[in-house]
């Protein structure tokens, strides 16, 4: 029997730890940030992003706690010390400083109703964040917001599949553009194209270790990135002259930020809508071919980034590293997917988010076929989950993926004479193709495609003829 003389001290030890070192509760009007151009503190999940370090410095409230994603620029020595935040932080804050993440992402817990992390980790109880305020720049998962875990709350009984129908003579006049890469769409509806004017890539253009051979070429001289009008197909405006030597992948993200990769360069590129001249996040080192390291990220010949709305990037790196390198907001090394050997992948040259099924999809190439991963942007348990794999006879060499909702959209490229070039509807969830689709004239080469955020059309380009394709997404049994 335990004297109750004990019990009492127990207790009082366990209040007692549980409202030192500032551990007391506050609310989210508390504001102690002072002294920035621009008063304003980072909520929980919020990363002090690149593109706001001309207008102020995030820093974390006193009672927040912080978590560094990338390398430590200040050594922690003891559990309770607590840091500024820079801008490639995290700050995690709770309306209780219940837990704290630390610099080597350990989870310690302050409740004394957590016990151990061990059985936090393998039971799934991580300490469930509580209501935060809404992330201005960056949507964050909250337990009262778990839209990720509730995907069935408004799916319709009998699912509809919408099938890309073909809209005549779009664009209305010739781009006279080069070899179109990549395609994606901004908030306001309008395709976002990136072509490689003059530039072709051949055998001659890199070498055995990957390394670009035509540096005495320059970059592109013209611009090579251009927005062009969703009615009549003109281009409204273009830019990125001098400043890209083999382009390749082209994302507009949730905030209009245009990312794209330089397989010449071995790099990805962020550009605000603000700056189109110099980039705010550079990934990568000009012209090194990089290879997977601890700290640093290096990329060789990356294909295509997808950017989620909470801010992570998801890098296919792709030509020689095969794998899909995720970051956070600025650019600091979370993990590599597949995060076991269980599958590889032999060339992923396109990647997409279904966000609401918490998944990452790879078009992986050369193994002709599509590959689901869990993303991990509500779970880190579930990166350990078996993939979801689309395998067909007919699909052949897949060359980009695109999303909306449930539904992702592919097109292959050539790959063999019984092999027809087209695209496919598929069921993301479930890994099933729904339909496949072509232009009556039929694809000769198709290499990207984006869906429009509303749902209501499709874009496909290719690399030879340099042509653009605009679909409408339509539902077939309704026609």
């Amino acid at each position: 029997m335990v004297k109750a003389e004990y019990v009492w001290f127990a207790c009082i030890l366990m209040s007692a730890s549980a409202t030192s070192d500032g551990m007391a509760k506050r609310s989210y009007s508390d504001q102690t940030v002072k002294g920035y151009i621009t008063e304003r503190t980072c909520w929980w999940n919020e990363i002090c992003k690149e593109e706001f370090q001309i207008l102020f410095r995030c820093k974390c409230p006193a009672w927040s706690y912080c978590r560094s994603p990338g390398r430590d620029d200040v050594s922690v020595t003891h559990a309770r010390r607590v840091r500024e935040i820079t801008h490639n932080q995290y700050c995690n804050i709770r309306k209780s400083a219940s837990y704290r993440f630390l610099d080597h992402n350990i989870l310690t817990c302050k409740n004394k109703m957590c016990f151990l992390v061990f059985v936090a980790l393998f039971t799934g109880v991580l300490c469930e964040p509580e209501t935060v305020r809404e992330n201005f720049d960056y949507f964050s998962y909250s337990s009262n917001d778990d839209l990720l875990k509730n995907t069935d709350l408004h799916m319709p009984k009998d699912e509809v599949v919408l099938r890309p129908q073909e809209i005549k003579d779009w664009p209305q006049q010739s781009l006279n553009v080069g070899q179109i890469t990549a395609v994606s769409i901004n908030s306001l509806g309008q395709p976002v194209i990136f072509h490689r004017a003059e530039r072709i890539w051949d055998e001659s253009t890199f070498n055995e270790s990957n390394v670009y051979q035509n540096l005495d070429k320059g970059p592109i001289i013209e611009d090579t990135i251009l927005v062009l009008d969703p009615h009549s197909g003109s281009v409204l405006h273009s830019w990125g002259a001098y400043a890209f030597y083999m382009p390749h992948g082209l994302t507009v993200d949730h905030h209009d930020n245009v990312w794209v990769t330089d397989v010449a360069k071995h790099q990805v590129f962020k550009y605000t809508t603000s700056n189109h001249k110099y980039p705010s996040l550079t990934i990568g080192e000009a012209f090194t071919a990089g290879y997977p390291h601890r700290r640093r990220v290096l990329l060789c010949m990356p294909t295509s980034v997808a950017v989620a709305s909470t801010g992570e990037i998801f890098i296919a790196d792709g030509y020689c590293n095969n794998r899909i390198v995720k970051l956070n907001a600025a650019g600091g090394l979370l993990l590599n997917i597949p995060v076991s050997d269980s599958l590889t992948l032999n060339l992923p040259h396109s990647v997409a988010l279904v966000e609401n099924l918490d998944m990452v999809c790879v078009a992986d190439r050369e193994n002709m076929r599509i590959v689901c991963f869990k993303a991990g942007l509500v779970s880190l348990l579930k990166l350990f989950e078996p993939p979801t794999v689309v395998e067909d006879p007919t699909l052949g060499r897949v060359f980009a993926v695109a999303s909306h909702g449930d539904t992702l959209y592919a097109v292959n490229g050539p790959t063999a004479q019984n092999i027809a070039v087209r695209g496919f509807t598929v069921n993301a969830r479930y890994g099933n193709i729904l339909d496949t689709w072509e232009p009556s004239a039929g694809f000769s080469n198709p290499h990207s495609l984006a869906v429009t955020r509303n749902g209501s059309h499709l874009y496909v380009t290719e690399i030879g003829p340099n042509k653009i394709w605009k679909f409408e997404l339509t539902d077939v049994y309704d026609k």
